[in-house]
């Protein structure tokens, strides 16, 4: 199929429709993810450098105090959810403690970053497009107000990475990034999903640090939200049968690559040794290799370890799961549990 682009879709709107998105066309042409060439590395130099920083200043016990607060909590209700009760809470202990955004109301910011990813989104209606504008802007305030009182972390060392960007390229890079950030924690779900098909193995495996540690990416591989990756051919190229000509765009699977058996010798959490050394796909590849890879695999590296050393069971109906509404994630909206 012909490639889409969103630069080109939210441009014609801009043009056509009489509502304004002037703001949405800048941020859509400064997001990594639909850049390319010189432009791109250099602002990828920026966050890798910024994270690579991050992770030195980052109060990582701080993050894994909170974890531990939030168990205690969930071992004396029985019934829980795992989204809002384990993963929201998270999410919003990393952006304040590793990105060093402090968040007044976190219903609110939870809100806008539901709202802000669906920026990838292909063919959004004005009135979605309208609200996911809104949303970013707003999150774009939130950033702006702390600009002279950040604390150490992220957006901090972001500030100083990027001295030759003007504030507002820093802005909506700052945003981009807590934005795709959510992935982490909604990984962390789909990590504690995939383990409940697999209930006996919890307590010798994911309660060790070393052996989570050493299988982190296997587990980052069968379980990461990425749902599909879009790429653009610079040539033409054969796919097995399939033909695909340049500038043709293709959608990729990424749990149906990740998990293809012709390539990977046991797609199980208690086989995974034997896969250790495969590569895969679930953090993209190339130049668009999401840049957050490493902070992610730190922090659920860290956590996974404490959550299933503190809860003695994570009874899981998977029929009682819900999802949200997304075309290229798979964004769990409620993980009914029971805990002790």
């Amino acid at each position: 199929m012909a490639a889409f682009s969103i630069e080109d879709y939210v441009e014609k709107l801009n043009k056509k429709s009489g509502e304004d998105f002037s703001y949405l066309l800048r941020v859509v042409r400064a997001m990594l993810s639909f850049m390319e060439g010189p432009a791109h590395i250099a602002l990828k130099k920026v966050v890798l450098s910024s994270l690579q920083q991050g992770l030195v200043m980052m109060d990582k016990q701080s993050l894994l105090a909170v974890t531990r607060e939030l168990l205690q909590g969930l071992k004396h209700r029985p019934q829980v959810d795992l989204v809002s009760d384990l993963c929201d809470p998270l999410f919003i202990a990393m952006i304040s403690k590793l990105f060093g955004l402090d968040i007044p109301d976190r219903e609110k910011f939870l809100a806008l970053i539901d709202a802000t990813a669906a920026i990838t989104e292909p063919l959004l209606p004005i009135r979605r497009l309208k609200a996911l504008q809104n949303a970013f802007l707003s999150l774009r305030d939130m950033i702006n107000g702390q600009w002279r009182t950040l604390s150490p972390g992220i957006l901090l060392a972001m500030q100083q990475q990027g001295d030759h960007l003007n504030q507002e390229e820093l802005l909506i890079l700052m945003a981009t990034l807590v934005i795709a950030s959510r992935t982490t924690t909604e990984t962390l779900a789909g990590i504690m999903l995939e383990n409940s098909k697999e209930p006996g193995i919890r307590h010798v495996l994911l309660s060790n640090p070393q052996w989570v540690e050493e299988h982190i990416e296997g587990m980052v591989r069968l379980c990461a939200s990425t749902e599909y990756l879009t790429r653009v051919a610079k040539e033409p190229v054969n796919l097995d049968d399939l033909a695909v000509a340049a500038e043709e765009q293709i959608l990729i699977h990424v749990p149906s690559a990740n998990r293809d058996p012709d390539y990977y010798p046991d797609n199980r959490f208690s086989g995974l040794e034997h896969s250790r050394q495969c590569r895969h796909i679930a953090f993209g590849g190339g130049s668009h290799r999401c840049p957050g890879a490493n902070l992610a695999k730190v922090v659920l590296s860290a956590v996974i370890p404490i959550i299933y050393s503190t809860l003695e069971l994570i009874d899981i109906d998977p029929e009682a799961v819900q999802y949200k509404k997304s075309t290229f994630a798979k964004r769990p909206a409620s993980i009914p549990a029971y805990v002790c």
